[in-house]
């Protein structure tokens, strides 16, 4: 699965692989390039995956970046989860429970995601609004992919002593 940013200056993207038969998702590439048209950057994008390729991103205002990137090989779905702050709280439990890894090499996206934080306002208070939010697309990118891949964990309920899930 891919997670995408568009962007006007450059399109951010991470690559996303599902281990078979468990819920893992490992991050392994980050994409972030410019000046290229949608074919090239589908282009570029696929050059290297093997097989069919899933990718989720932008909000619901971005049909057209989506019609664009489809028309060039490359569909993209908008995010089933359109509200932030549910996409955030999604990708930070995926880090959480173990659900989401990064390869090392994911370094751009490893130093936005240690700088990601709210706004305080005058009191210190922390606000909804995202402190310098435009600096952010690989975190965005991976906010899509988690919008879709994201798997709440079984409830355990527990029955006369016993656990079952």
């Amino acid at each position: 699965t891919f997670g995408i940013d568009f962007g006007p200056v450059h399109l951010a993207v991470v690559k996303f692989a599902q281990e078979p038969g468990t819920e893992r998702v490992f991050g392994y590439e980050e994409y972030l390039a410019g000046r290229k048209t949608a074919k090239e950057h589908a282009t570029d994008l696929l050059a290297s995956e093997p097989g069919k390729v899933v990718a989720v991103g932008g909000i619901a205002a971005e049909d057209q970046w989506r019609r664009e990137f489809g028309v060039a090989g490359l569909p993209i779905v908008e995010p089933p989860i359109s509200d932030f702050d549910v996409g955030v709280s999604r990708l930070y439990a995926m880090f959480k429970t173990g659900q989401l890894v990064l390869f090392d090499d994911l370094l751009k996206l490893k130093t936005e995601l240690q700088r990601y934080r709210r706004k305080r306002d005058s009191l210190g208070t922390v606000t909804k609004e995202v402190e310098n939010k435009h600096a952010f697309h690989l975190t965005d990118a991976a906010r899509y992919m988690a919008s879709r891949l994201y798997k709440a964990a079984k409830p355990r309920v527990k029955v006369i002593g016993l656990d079952h899930d």
